[in-house]
């Protein structure tokens, strides 16, 4: 508020104003005042006004268009041999950071291919060159084979920065994908409703961002291991848990997370 305008309405020497219309002023000062506040709170926060009742999403997939009400974050790109990628992308990550994670994806009621995942990491890893390697179970979730070797594949190895991804509360979710794509060696092919454990791994205590957290974060996102965190109209994304920094060793004492970044795949 103007202090000069104010003043202007205290001011004894103003003699031609009377009290009714001093009184109306006053209150066309707060009304001005609470609107102007409120325009600054909502820029400043950037939380856009939506409808009470939103209609369906629009979601491609697989050539088909689907009605959706939980599916926004989905995306489709037609290739030049005339396939469709698709791709899933997580909400953004929370100001959780670690060494790696197992993860379940589900196919829904049709085949898929899942060609690679996009993700990135955090201040603690910003420019540094990581050891980043993925396996996938050979059959099933990764639930109860954490730490057996023997059943999991590789899916891709390399030494690489990965994009850095800060953190940001109110960052919109429909914006964040700037990741480091890693194609698999080969895609890894689901069966219709079946499911795929996956371990990614960076050997950096920050090098792969993540969702969950402590505090009114874990509030947020208050997962057990298995819940649904992501979805298409083609799969499913699952928690898991946070790994240590040896491959195949679930971190002591950790609580479920989410992986934060894109899946890429065909159907």
């Amino acid at each position: 508020q103007d202090p000069a305008a104010l003043a202007e309405f205290s001011d004894p020497r103003v003699k031609s104003i009377s009290p009714a219309r001093m009184r109306f002023a006053g209150l066309l000062l707060c009304v001005v005042g609470m609107m102007s506040s409120l325009t600054l709170h909502t820029a400043a926060f950037s939380f856009p006004l939506k409808p009470l009742f939103p209609a369906p999403a629009r979601v491609a997939g697989c050539g088909a268009h689907a009605t959706a009400f939980r599916i926004p974050r989905h995306s489709s790109i037609v290739m030049q041999d005339g396939a469709t990628q698709q791709i899933l992308i997580t909400k953004p990550r929370t100001p959780n950071a670690w060494f790696g994670i197992y993860f379940d994806v589900q196919a829904r009621d049709r085949p898929v291919v899942i060609d690679a995942i996009k993700t990135g990491c955090s201040d603690m890893a910003m420019g540094e060159t990581l050891d980043v390697q993925i396996w996938s179970c050979v059959d099933g979730s990764f639930i109860g084979k954490e730490e057996d070797k023997s059943v999991w594949q590789d899916c891709y190895k390399g030494k690489l920065e990965l994009a850095h991804i800060s953190f940001d509360r109110f960052v919109s979710a429909s914006e964040v994908d700037n990741y480091t794509e890693l194609r698999f060696d080969a895609p890894v092919s689901l069966k219709p409703f079946e499911t795929r454990g996956f371990l990614l791994h960076t050997g950096h205590v920050g090098g792969l961002i993540l969702r969950g957290g402590f505090g009114p974060e874990g509030q947020k996102n208050p997962w057990k291991v298995g819940d649904v965190t992501d979805e298409t109209v083609d799969i499913v994304l699952k928690s898991g848990l946070p790994c240590s920094d040896t491959p195949f060793k679930v971190e002591e004492d950790s609580i479920a997370r989410a992986f934060a970044g894109s899946i890429l795949y065909k159907c």
